[in-house]
């Protein structure tokens, strides 16, 4: 995201930053005990939270940049593939390497096969 956040402010850009969340199905159970189909609306919420929260110290220690949040239900890849039509540069994470040993994961891989516009490909620094 601090990558993303330095090249808009040195391009004057604005920041769209994207996070996607996919429901599970609910168990099948008889007749469907404990499934809430109000839940989506708390997970847009939860998850556009969360994305300001990691938004938030970028935006109080750097330089004025526009920054929009979007919170979208979808498999990452697909929703940031169509994110790309509109966008000059799409950038996107790498925490490591993927099922079959590649340098790039799934999701990232997908993207830089699939978008519309340059992609950028940061590796993140891995946490133990």
């Amino acid at each position: 995201m601090r990558w993303a956040f330095e090249e808009a402010s040195q391009h004057g850009a604005e920041l769209v930053a994207v996070t996607t969340w996919t429901l599970a199905p609910p168990p099948i159970v008889y007749p469907y005990a404990g499934f809430q189909p109000h839940l989506e609306g708390d997970i847009e919420s939860l998850a556009r939270s969360a994305l300001e929260d990691a938004v938030a110290p970028l935006l109080e220690s750097g330089p004025d940049v526009p920054v929009q949040i979007i919170a979208v239900e979808g498999h990452p890849a697909q929703v940031l593939a169509q994110t790309s039509q509109d966008a000059d540069l799409l950038v996107v994470g790498a925490r490591g390497r993927g099922a079959a040993g590649w340098l790039l994961g799934s999701v990232s891989r997908e993207v830089a096969q699939r978008a519309k516009c340059s992609v950028a490909v940061v590796r993140c620094a891995e946490t133990h």
